[in-house]
């Protein structure tokens, strides 16, 4: 890492946000590759020439949005997957309320646009190693008590098997970050009587993955979502959510 990646600051009006920017443009040029520790605020200090409070506000300030992380008697560190990091901080404020039916149908969306995107690319990508992932934790789901918080969790699993298969990583990024707000939908949908549906869509997914159908892939994963949209609609009791469905 150059020892003077960084100038004095100049920019009096706002001190922090130019600290910010000079980190930001290292980060960009890759002076600070993923994963690399940053130099300590007292060499901070030094090199851009304003008082520590700045340096540590404008570290606090990237370490908030997920672009720096602070390891305890280590340092502060540039995130290793800095995109993932980045998209989960911002998902991590939206706040899905069970009676609020536009913020369940953004997430919804949302999974569509990302998943069936990523099943399309995991069937032309997807190497031996991927089908054989996929296909042991579709069979460890199928082994579990349907229902419980191992069996959601192993279901979000298998999803996420599927966008490794893709070699996409931003929009595996984009998939990790909405994990949680997932689950949480997932469980508004609970309906018992589709259980067996799921399965076999489970099992539809992995088989057009394996045939390499890009086309039956998303096919496939939009009738999934649909499934899911339905039982949220019979626990919910509001049928109005059957208008998400793409026809």
């Amino acid at each position: 890492m150059p020892s003077e990646m960084f100038k004095e600051v100049r920019q009096k009006t706002s001190l922090i946000e130019d600290v910010i920017d000079q980190v930001l443009c290292a980060i960009e040029k890759n002076q600070v590759p993923p994963g690399s520790k940053l130099p300590t605020e007292r060499e901070l200090t030094e090199q851009l020439k304003v008082c520590r409070p700045v340096v540590r506000e404008a570290i606090s300030s990237l370490v908030a949005l997920g672009i720096l992380e602070r390891k305890r008697a280590k340092g502060t560190y540039l995130c290793k997957d800095i995109n993932a990091s980045i998209i989960k901080k911002l998902f991590g404020y939206v706040i899905i309320r069970s009676s609020e039916l536009n913020e369940v149908r953004e997430i919804i969306d949302t999974r569509r646009a990302i998943e069936s995107e990523l099943i399309s690319l995991a069937s032309i990508r997807r190497t031996a190693d991927h089908l054989s992932a996929m296909k042991s934790t579709m069979e460890h789901m199928e082994r579990l008590d349907v229902g419980t918080a191992d069996w959601f969790q192993v279901d979000c699993d298998f999803h996420s098997r599927i966008g490794e298969a893709a070699n996409s990583g931003f929009l595996l990024a984009l998939q990790m970050s909405i994990r949680e707000k997932m689950l949480h939908v997932m469980k508004l949908a609970f309906f018992p009587p589709q259980i067996e549906q799921l399965r076999v869509e489970h099992r539809e997914m992995y088989a057009a993955i394996e045939a390499g159908s890009p086309e039956r892939s998303r096919e496939v994963a939009v009738q999934h979502i649909d499934l899911l949209i339905k039982g949220i609609a019979q626990n919910q009791r509001q049928p109005e959510l059957s208008k998400i469905a793409i026809i």
